[in-house]
């Protein structure tokens, strides 16, 4: 039987999914858990001989006791480690902010400059920005204004609108995470931007609890926590056999939750928005190539070139997209029955509905719907 030290807090929102990943993984293992202390997670007193070591920060305690012993760190300051990865989440955020058609970008950042996490997701975020053809803007707390004394959370917020208020609109930010995207929608809300007509909101890092629940909700990505929790476990099972493994292993998000933040598109083609409206209003018809095209006073090969070329997808592509966005958003927001989730999103069976969300999302409505609830 092999022993493994836990030195991490499962009982946190994003560790717990961490260590359901590891427990998974380890179902099948010989293997017993043991926690760091009640007071400090991090510190192993009276080691107990342990096999291996999974922790998300360096260990406290005999260091001659746990010299030797295989560890694989979860985050990016220490190897061998599993980390999510955070400059494809960076890419992601851009990337849905273009293809919602905001062309001017910004990223509340976070005010500790070297903290890697968010270095990182800056990193990919500007670097999608700026293929695209976009510059972006980047505020962190206290560069705006430096006050002698006290610098209160009020001074924060009025620099923060300050900045928002320079920058041409329609505008996409990113904020640095959880936190700072609950700031950031609190600014907006009371500084009086309209959300996301005005301004767009998106988060590194998913709180459904919270971001379900603020007016409008707050779209963002989705990280495969479980999976960094399997892998870490899997690295660790080859450091104890001897195996040489990968200093960094990277896992991308598992998804992005769209809420109402980001629900919005801005379109310079009065056509294909009135397409696209229609789409995802309607979703529980089918309308076909013709129809769309009649809506519209053109013929279908016009229609097809005009919103290929504005939207990036051909009208079924955009109506096949639509049934599984709305699909994942109600999943992940409501418990309302599957078949009727099928019927609304223009599905007409469930069996058809499961089917088609497998294929597209590479996981059943149901294990989706397990990671949101």
């Amino acid at each position: 039987m092999k022993s493994i030290g836990i030195l991490f807090k499962p009982e946190q929102s994003w560790l717990r999914e961490v260590f359901l990943g590891i427990s998974e993984w380890a179902e099948h293992q010989d293997w017993v858990f043991e926690f760091g202390t009640h007071q400090n997670p991090y510190l192993i007193e009276e080691t107990p001989h342990l096999d291996g070591i999974i922790t998300d920060r360096p260990i406290e305690g005999d260091l001659n006791a746990l010299q030797g012993i295989p560890t694989v760190y979860l985050g990016p300051n220490l190897t061998p480690c599993v980390q999510e990865d955070f400059i494809l989440s960076g890419r992601m955020c851009a990337r849905h902010l273009l293809e919602r058609g905001y062309r001017h970008l910004a990223v509340f950042h976070h005010r500790n400059e070297h903290l890697l996490p968010p270095l990182l997701r800056l990193q990919g975020f500007r670097e999608e920005g700026e293929k695209a053809g976009c510059f972006v803007e980047v505020f962190r707390i206290g560069r705006r204004t430096r006050k002698k004394g006290a610098w209160t959370l009020e001074d924060q917020h009025r620099d923060l609108a300050d900045f928002l208020r320079d920058l041409p609109k329609p505008l996409g930010v990113m904020a640095a995470n959880v936190d700072y995207s609950k700031r950031l929608h609190s600014v907006c809300r009371k500084e009086g931007f309209r959300i996301p007509e005005e301004l767009a909101l998106i988060s590194p890092s998913d709180e459904p609890l919270i971001f379900n629940n603020t007016r409008p909700g707050i779209s963002a990505i989705v990280p495969d926590q479980r999976k960094e929790g399997r892998e870490a476990a899997k690295a660790l099972a080859g450091l104890m056999q001897g195996e040489v493994i990968p200093e960094r292993t990277l896992i991308p998000p598992f998804d992005l939750n769209v809420r109402g933040s980001t629900d919005h598109r801005i379109m310079q083609d009065p056509m294909c928005e009135t397409v696209v409206k229609y789409i995802w209003s309607h979703l529980d018809e089918s309308p076909s190539r013709e129809d769309l095209a009649k809506l519209v006073h053109v013929t279908p090969r016009t229609l097809h070139r005009h919103f290929t070329q504005e939207v990036g997808r051909t009208p079924t592509e955009e109506m096949l997209y639509a049934r599984i966005e709305t699909a994942k958003r109600l999943l992940a927001t409501t418990s309302i029955p599957l078949v009727e989730i099928a019927l609304q999103c223009g599905y007409s069976s469930q069996s058809a509905f499961n089917r088609h969300f497998r294929k597209a999302v590479d996981s059943t409505p149901l294990e989706w719907r397990a990671r949101f609830q």
